[in-house]
């Protein structure tokens, strides 16, 4: 069973039982931040606050696994951490994206609700009141506990995650759950007006940005966000009075630092603005004061949004903070990584080919033939992917996948993205190892991951269009009843349209293993086509 551990201070951190140490947290923290810039620029920026976080959830969740998996026969250790942890980052820094554009930051709530108050009168909003109200008094008590403290005056983000003992990805991750909550109840209230429970639907549920929901209910950003705002209040409203959830104080104590809060918010959104001298200045800033930096950002109280800071800055910053000072000794340590992770393409490659392709139907096998109707990549595109070592390496059936703009590295994000959906839910149910879900339709009454939903985390995840990622989806759910192995730490059995996914505790690497294709019991297989998602 997965153990929630709350964000962590360095005496917190060394545990033999866990295999932490506070001493490996703050030998490879400079490490992993060069890995952090190294994503930023490959397109997966992080403002430096969050980007901590991702190394502190990285050893909380990740880090014995590191360690007891590493074998020395295979790489060296600094290529395999570099590869560990991009793993571990990459998609939450894409869910993060995603949410930092539909919460509001909780020290900004009480504020703006005090502001609210002076823009409608009460009697033109108390039946919207009464609906949201209805809506919020259905949730679970955990889920209510803790949009209360995200309403209320409970303190940061991360001040409200230390005090319920979960990490603030982990807390973001659970607001998500409930805002989509919330959209969903309302979107099933015919009595709730249009187009405001269609916006609420698309922004909290379906985790689209402003400018999406717009383009996708043909309104203007200006009128989504103008509901987000209004929603926001009513949900104010609504936990306002129910309960004093207590402020924290969030006064630090220790040495003195170099510089003071308020210096190190300058120097960070200095270094995230528009080149200049001033920025220029600011880098160098930080690199002579790294330690007062990391201990700002690392603090409860850090409230610094970088949002609009572009991916270089973001790398840069993340190399200033490491205390890289030569580019040249970067691009040098960096080679390694990069030849390991085109080793591992070249695996998936060549497992795709031998042992996942050989092992399904001769409908699932036609991969042109099955993805026959989606956009046609064009031909740069195409010939990036013809190029990469996935394709290269994966035979004739990865260049059909090209064709489409998929590649078998797709299919393997595509399936971690529907195993992390699953294991969501799991943990949302407190199931243990042996416990099954399944996936299919919603309405069964049985624990369920909806297909609507697993497309949706497909999409996001694997950067896939609407209609690409329905597809993929569906070939996935129907080759698992060839694979049971297809979805990470998942074991698969087709029961009629569905998919029933057991919950394991392991999680097989080898994909030569993962992707072999083994009889059911009895030797029977489920050759039934999943009807259309």
């Amino acid at each position: 069973m997965r153990i929630e551990r709350g964000r962590y201070r360095l005496t917190d951190i060394t545990s033999r039982a866990a295999g932490i140490r506070g001493e490996d947290y703050l030998t490879y923290r400079p490490f992993l931040l060069r890995v952090l810039g190294r994503l930023a620029r490959d397109g997966y920026a992080v403002p430096p606050g969050d980007g901590l976080d991702l190394v502190h959830d990285f050893f909380v969740e990740a880090w014995p696994e590191v360690v007891t998996r590493y074998d020395p026969n295979k790489a060296q250790f600094p290529t395999f951490l570099h590869l560990s942890f991009a793993s571990f980052a990459r998609p939450r820094i894409v869910k993060l994206a995603r949410w930092r554009t539909n919460l509001v930051d909780p020290s900004a709530f009480l504020r703006r609700h005090e502001q609210w108050e002076y823009v409608e009168a009460q009697q033109e909003r108390s039946f919207d009141l009464y609906l949201v109200s209805a809506a919020v008094e259905s949730m679970e008590y955990q889920d209510r506990i803790i949009l209360d403290f995200y309403i209320k005056d409970a303190g940061s983000e991360r001040e409200i995650a230390d005090r319920l003992g979960i990490t603030r990805y982990r807390l973001r991750s659970k607001l998500a759950d409930i805002f989509g909550n919330v959209a969903a109840k309302l979107g099933d209230l015919d009595a709730f007006p249009e187009p405001d429970s269609a916006i609420v639907v698309a922004l909290w549920r379906d985790h689209r940005t402003a400018k999406e929901t717009a383009s996708y209910l043909k309104l203007t950003i200006p009128e989504v966000q103008a509901v987000r705002t209004r929603m926001f209040r009513l949900l104010a409203e609504t936990v306002k009075g129910t309960g004093d959830m207590g402020h924290m104080d969030s006064t630090r104590t220790g040495e003195k630092k170099s510089l003071s809060r308020s210096d190190v918010k300058t120097l960070l959104h200095d270094a995230a603005g528009e080149p200049s001298e001033a920025r220029e200045q600011a880098m160098e800033r930080i690199r002579l004061h790294a330690d007062a930096v990391l201990d700002h950002l690392e603090g409860l109280d850090d409230d610094t949004v970088l949002s609009e800071a572009d991916a270089d800055a973001f790398a840069r910053i993340y190399s200033a903070l490491s205390g890289e000072e030569d580019a040249k000794v970067l691009r040098e340590v960096e080679l390694p990584y990069v030849t390991a992770y085109e080793s591992q393409e070249v695996s998936i490659g060549e497992a795709f080919r031998q042992s996942l392709v050989p092992g399904l139907s001769p409908k699932l096998r036609d991969l042109s033939s099955y993805f026959l109707g989606l956009k046609v990549a064009d031909p740069e595109t195409r010939d990036r992917l013809q190029a990469s070592p996935t394709v290269r390496h994966g035979g004739p059936a990865a260049r059909e996948l090209a064709v489409y703009g998929l590649t078998p590295a797709a299919l393997v994000a595509a399936a971690h993205a529907i195993a992390s959906l699953a294991r969501r839910e799991c943990d949302r149910l407190r199931l243990e190892p042996g416990s099954a879900i399944r996936l299919g339709e919603g309405g069964s009454g049985r624990p369920m991951v909806d297909l609507d939903e697993a497309v949706g985390q497909v999409s996001l995840v694997a950067e896939l269009d609407a209609e690409a990622a329905r597809r993929t989806t569906r070939w996935l759910v129907e080759a698992a009843g060839f694979v049971p192995l297809l979805f990470d730490d998942f074991v698969a059995q087709p029961i009629g349209d569905e998919v029933s996914l057991r919950l394991t505790d392991e999680i097989e690497d080898d994909f030569f293993v993962r992707w072999r294709s083994l009889p059911l019991a009895g030797g029977s297989r489920a050759t039934s086509d999943l009807s259309e998602v």
